[in-house]
């Protein structure tokens, strides 16, 4: 399966290195790639980074994952906030789970074991 990783960031992240670290240790049959879409710019294997004028719109996460979707060289798209690392065996997992599906959500786990808000619904909409 081919993959695109998208990473919605800001002006200052401590923790988007580790995130793409994360992808890029994965073991993939075909080939990803990762954009990251705000934040300052990054050298790392994989990323095509595009810049983001915050000052348009405070937190204008919509607007990031649209670019991100628009960018995209594959089909396949996991969108990550700058804050969710991948675990070992999540793109083994895929593969073995298969390409059939049109929207799917892994589960969030925190560090401490427990189940983060994966799926969110809000009834005043």
């Amino acid at each position: 399966m081919k993959w695109t990783f998208g990473i919605i960031t800001g002006p200052s992240s401590s923790t988007l290195s580790d995130v793409i670290d994360s992808i890029n240790r994965l073991k993939f049959v075909d080939d990803y790639e990762i954009i990251v879409v705000g934040g300052e710019d990054i050298d790392k294997k994989n990323v095509r980074h595009f810049t983001f004028d915050e000052s348009i719109k405070d937190m204008w996460i919509t607007r990031k994952k649209n670019i991100i979707a628009e960018e995209a060289k594959y089909e396949n798209l996991c969108m990550l906030h700058d804050y969710v690392a991948l675990v070992p065996g999540w793109a083994a997992s895929f593969e073995k789970f298969g390409s059939n599906w049109d929207v799917c959500m892994t589960p969030v786990i925190n560090r401490d074991g427990q189940r983060f808000r994966d799926w969110i619904t809000n009834d005043e909409w």
